[in-house]
């Protein structure tokens, strides 16, 4: 009796995300009522996440104007935004159910260790202002073509 032997296919490390980086932070707002005037006023890209879930569900995903190109340059613009937004929205905001901001990384092969997202002191008051959460979003090294 053969044995057969089946070889498994792995990815070479030279065809996976090579360099580890930030990629962007998006501002997720969930509340039990309306978000319509957050929505209508938001300056950047808004993606509603609540209707792929339940259509009572309110769950707005934001993006500032631009690409920061850093974590403390993109929640500083997201302060800058909700600073300048009319009330209706900025009320939305203060009675939302939560408020996470959501620091992206990619993660690649290199360097060994990354040590790009940072926040000063400044910036984490801002952010306890808005009675924001702060997340981290690690995605796995993918192939590349």
């Amino acid at each position: 009796m053969s044995t057969v032997r089946r070889r498994r296919t792995v990815s070479s490390p030279s065809r996976l995300t090579a360099k580890t980086e930030f990629l962007n932070v998006d501002f997720n707002v969930r509340s039990r009522t309306s978000l319509e005037p957050l929505r209508s006023a938001w300056p950047g890209f808004v993606q509603d996440a609540g209707s792929q879930l339940s259509p009572k569900r309110q769950w707005l995903v934001l993006n500032v104007p631009g690409q920061p190109r850093n974590t403390e340059g993109a929640i500083r613009a997201f302060v800058r935004v909700i600073a300048d937004l009319p009330s209706p929205a900025r009320a939305c905001l203060t009675n939302a159910s939560s408020r996470t901001l959501d620091i992206g990384v990619q993660v690649g092969l290199k360097p060994h260790s990354f040590e790009d997202v940072r926040l000063s002191h400044g910036t984490l008051e801002a952010v306890t202002r808005l009675r924001a959460t702060i997340s981290v979003t690690l995605y796995a090294p993918r192939e590349e073509a």
